[in-house]
């Protein structure tokens, strides 16, 4: 039996479609970059095991939400591929501040280069798992051990604007994971 996700889907579409595994593993043997690549070595890109992939791209799981993000960044499918058009009552989701997301990636790599889990981090913070992977997946605006500061323009969110952990715990593990918190960036991103 599938397990369903909420997932945060863009305005203009309501849910997956049916078939999202049989479109994923499509869209995957269909690219010019990964066609070719073994399962074994895009599920190590998409950071599953192979036989989770091969259950999402069989229809027998729902892919989480991270793994959707990654499938479909790696293979540039766009939501009205897999999703199902049409409005909802639900607010839709707004854009991520891309300096968001690098703060959460560079904790997410700096916890596992650590060898912790979200559970242990959490631990370690004082803080829930739950909020802690909604920070890993970039999905904050603000936070109380989170500090804005924004661009020359004075508008939170432009190119300038640095965010960074107030959380010592926190720091030093985006630091581990290549933030530099005195640029707001994360050091080995393209």
């Amino acid at each position: 039996m599938k397990k369903t996700y909420r997932y945060r889907l863009p305005e203009g579409f309501v849910a997956l479609k049916n078939n999202v595994g049989e479109l994923l593993r499509d869209a995957r043997e269909a690219s010019f970059e990964y066609g070719e690549t073994p399962r074994r070595e895009f599920a190590q890109l998409v950071g599953v095991s192979r036989e989770t992939l091969s259950r999402i791209e069989n229809g027998t799981r729902w892919p989480s939400y991270r793994t959707l993000m990654e499938i479909m960044g790696l293979l540039r499918i766009e939501w009205s591929h897999i999703a199902i058009k049409g409005t909802s009552s639900k607010k839709p989701i707004r854009e991520t501040p891309e300096t968001c997301c690098q703060l959460g990636e560079a904790l997410r790599a700096g916890r596992k280069s650590a060898e912790l889990t979200l559970r242990q981090l959490a631990e370690r913070t004082g803080m829930s798992a739950a909020q802690l992977s909604r920070i890993e997946n970039g999905l904050f605006v603000r936070g109380g051990h989170i500090e804005i500061l924004p661009g020359k323009g004075k508008k939170k969110f432009d190119d300038c604007t640095i965010v960074r952990f107030t959380h010592p715990v926190l720091e030093y593990h985006a630091k581990l994971g290549g933030y530099d918190s005195d640029i707001g960036r994360r050091l080995d991103y393209d």
